[in-house]
């Protein structure tokens, strides 16, 4: 075993490979005003993952759209409505891209690619993997090497209960 997940990495992992059903409820400021909470919790997660070779190494465009709902809120005084549920997805997006960047990262760090993404420049660019990088061993090498660009799409399809 190289390391170990936190509980919200799974969450990070499961969304980036585009895992469902869907879960993990999570706080997540309804505004600019941290004390301001409601608890999103999403339903149906799908990614698409596209590599190109810039300058000699791989580089991943992760594409991840989340859907979910709004299942509590801290506070009564919290308006749901179309401006406030902007916000929740937009803090939702930017936590998401944070979360999937410092994963990536870690995983690359300790050479250990555990979202394929080996496999998928093996199956897209078998050209480039003969040559390049041939196995295993040297994946985990040029692994460490590549680049990611993370966009993240959040959609609250319900709004259900708030806390009392």
């Amino acid at each position: 075993m190289v390391a170990k997940t936190e509980p919200l990495d799974i969450g990070v992992y499961m969304a980036v490979k585009g895992m469902n059903p869907a879960g993990y409820p999570v706080y997540v400021d309804a505004s600019d005003d941290s004390n301001k909470k409601v608890i999103f919790q999403s339903t149906h997660r799908k990614s698409k993952i596209d590599v190109e070779i810039r300058n000699g190494i791989p580089h991943f465009s992760v594409r991840i759209a989340v859907e979910g709902n709004i299942v509590e809120k801290s506070d009564q005084q919290i308006p749901i409505d179309d401006r406030t549920i902007q916000e929740i997805e937009r803090h939702l997006r930017e936590n998401d891209i944070k979360a999937s960047e410092e994963l990536i990262r870690k995983t690359q760090e300790l050479e250990t690619d555990i979202f394929g993404f080996g496999e998928i420049v093996r199956a897209k660019i078998p050209a480039f993997w003969n040559k390049e990088i041939k196995n295993k061993a040297n994946w985990r090498k040029m692994y460490k090497e590549c680049t990611f660009e993370i966009d993240s799409e959040y959609h609250v399809r319900r709004i259900g209960m708030q806390i009392k």
